[in-house]
């Protein structure tokens, strides 16, 4: 039986948003009531990720859609946009728990701050966090290769992320109770850093997405190694390959014989169409132009020749 991938995807995005709603109440409530900065900044963090998600259900469903007049390479992009604005959303939360972890630093010190450290419950709160973020990234992460999702692997960067400063939080938690309250205002700090960090690495990624960056070399190698293997193909004068989010569009142009009629020109490059698609699964769509192939005088510049 087929599976509904978009479906699946969307279960996935759904069982994230309600946990994070979770996580959010639990944080803020106990950062509040516990005297926890850190959790209190943890907890802003996580209603980002609610927010996150909610725009997550609902740009999907544009994404997925099935191309139309309008949209004839389809709707993916709006995915990559998706990518794109998870990535300003975290880095915007970086910098409010930056700017305001530095102001109740300073304020510590100059005024000499309070002297009631977070509450041992909070150690506890956090730790649990930290455990279901973990879960949160291995679903994410896992689905985000079954299903070949960015959002998802957009999602998952961000769990991790969350993960790792959930940690740097509970050991300020951990130390703060030994006395060193301002401890839990560094560990905020370190927080914002994380944050800002997964943010400029969510945003580098969207923007590759979004302006038909060329893959890398080990990806476009064995597409041109293939083409030339095909019957009929002398010489690979011009290969393009562009993503469109996790998928490829090739542009290639081969030569052949110069002495083939048209159709049996035609020919070779409906087979190279043909094959190359069903080679790769990440291909959506391959276009070949045919040149002639004169030995004499063929030596455009970057031609690939068949030395068989």
């Amino acid at each position: 039986m087929k599976i509904d991938k978009a479906k699946k995807v969307n279960q996935v995005i759904t069982f994230s948003l309600l946990m994070n709603i979770m996580l959010t109440i639990i944080k803020l409530l106990a950062g509040i009531f516990g005297n926890a900065f850190t959790l209190v900044s943890d907890g802003l963090n996580s209603l980002g990720d609610v927010f996150t998600s909610l725009l997550l259900l609902i740009v999907m469903r544009v994404a997925n859609k099935k191309a139309d007049k309008d949209h004839p390479y389809g709707h993916q992009k709006y995915e990559g946009i998706m990518h794109f604005v998870i990535g300003i959303v975290v880095g915007g939360t970086g910098v409010y728990i930056f700017i305001s972890s530095i102001t109740s630093l300073v304020d510590f010190f100059q005024n000499g701050g309070s002297t009631e450290g977070p509450e041992l419950v909070t150690v506890f709160v956090a730790l649990a966090a930290i455990l279901t973020k973990l879960v949160l990234f291995i679903v994410n992460r896992r689905s985000s290769k079954k299903y070949d999702s960015v959002a998802l692997k957009a999602a998952s960067i961000d769990h991790i992320t969350d993960t790792a400063s959930t940690t740097v939080g509970l050991i300020g938690l951990i130390i703060a109770q030994f006395g060193l309250i301002y401890f839990d205002y560094i560990a905020s700090i370190v927080i914002a850093v994380i944050i800002f960090k997964a943010s400029f690495d969510i945003i580098k990624e969207a923007i590759s997405f979004l302006v038909d960056q060329a893959p890398k070399d080990e990806i476009i190698e064995p597409i041109r190694d293939f083409i030339l293997k095909i019957k009929g193909v002398l010489c690979i004068d011009d290969l393009k390959v562009r993503m469109h989010m996790t998928r490829l569009f090739v542009d290639v142009e081969i030569a052949v014989d110069e002495n083939l009629s048209l159709k049996e020109s035609h020919d070779i490059a409906e087979n190279v169409h043909e094959e190359v698609e069903e080679k790769f699964d990440e291909v959506i769509h391959c276009m070949v132009h045919v040149n002639p192939y004169c030995k004499k005088d063929h030596n455009i510049k970057g031609a690939i020749h068949n030395d068989n």
